[in-house]
């Protein structure tokens, strides 16, 4: 009797030494042990195992280096300037909106709740004129964006305001003019008169990706820079 067996050399050893050792045993044996052979030749032997195939882990990327935030604020903190205004806010008693020399009605929460206590105020005592006018004082920041004085800020900062001046690093102060504002997206163009000034370098937003380290550098409440990186 002769067989093949798809197993590996020492398998097909085992098998041809057993097949030969049949015509030795008892005829009784014989069919048990043909068998016992036929149903085991196709199993692997554990003697005989193959080593398991060893999978690669993924490599991780390197940790990319964090970017060195005191070079950063000190390139860019010439160019943020402090923004301080001065004006007045006309602000109605009967709860109808009010503003200034056709400017259009701020709706933000602190103008609501405002014009809703004078309403209240005006039914329950009376006595208020229609419209009221309220001082206005404030200070923000902004960056400048070219260096001929052209000046990005938020538009809160200068709404309402009658004058607006603006610090640079170097505590020099300019009297600014608001070129425009749009309140949607809360971003004011201001112009001084000024040139040779450090300005900031703008980027497509499209190059940015969640993730990244953010630094912010500002001028609030009259400090000179205030540096915050996340």
């Amino acid at each position: 009797m002769r067989m093949v067996a798809r197993q590996d050399g020492a398998m097909a050893a085992s098998i041809t030494t057993l097949t030969h050792s049949l015509p030795l045993l008892g005829r009784g044996w014989r069919p048990v042990a043909l068998a016992w052979l036929l149903a085991t030749a196709g199993m692997p032997n554990p003697s005989y195992a193959q080593a398991p195939v060893q999978i690669p882990a993924p490599a991780q990327a390197a940790p990319s280096a964090l970017p060195d935030m005191t070079a950063i604020a000190a390139r860019f903190a010439p160019s943020v300037v402090n923004i301080s205004v001065r004006g007045v806010r006309k602000v109605s008693t009967t709860g109808a909106k009010a503003s200034g020399d056709g400017e259009t009605p701020s709706d933000s929460q602190e103008d609501l709740a405002l014009r809703e206590f004078l309403r209240q105020f005006q039914q329950r005592y009376g006595g208020l004129p229609p419209q009221l006018s309220l001082p206005v004082r404030g200070e923000g920041s902004g960056f400048i964006v070219r260096s001929d004085g052209v000046i990005l800020t938020n538009a809160h900062v200068v709404s309402d305001a009658e004058e607006v001046v603006v610090k640079l690093m170097d505590r020099r102060e300019f009297t600014s003019k608001v070129l425009g504002t749009d309140k949607p997206t809360d971003i004011a163009v201001l112009k001084i008169e000024a040139q040779g000034l450090p300005a900031v370098p703008t980027a497509a937003p499209q190059q940015s990706r969640v993730g990244e380290w953010v630094l912010a550098i500002g001028s609030p409440f009259g400090f000179e820079s205030t540096v915050t990186a996340r």
